[in-house]
């Protein structure tokens, strides 16, 4: 970085200590996050967005009326693993 020009960054210091550790464990969880909400949404039915579809729904009403609360498990279950990953980093 010296030869751009650029002075070296203190990551770890105090003042971008908090920032590092949140883009480090963010990093780190969101892989795990990904994976289970797209098994979640491969679990909703055809048929469920096939008959709101013929109900006259629009595709942003199919995604906030119907699989935004079909994915709500996945997503309790995304923020409790991460609460507790979170616990876990700065306990130990």
């Amino acid at each position: 970085m010296r030869r751009a020009g650029i002075p070296p960054i203190n990551w770890l210091g105090s003042t971008y200590a908090l920032g590092t550790l949140t883009l480090i464990l963010f990093s780190i969880n969101v892989g795990m996050s990904i994976i289970l909400y797209i098994a979640a949404m491969q679990g909703i039915s055809h048929e469920i967005t096939e008959a709101a579809l013929i109900d006259g729904a629009n595709k942003r009403n199919i995604f906030f009326r119907i699989i935004v609360p079909l994915v709500e498990p996945t997503t309790l279950f995304v923020i409790v693993i991460n609460t507790i990953n979170l616990f876990q980093s700065f306990g130990s």
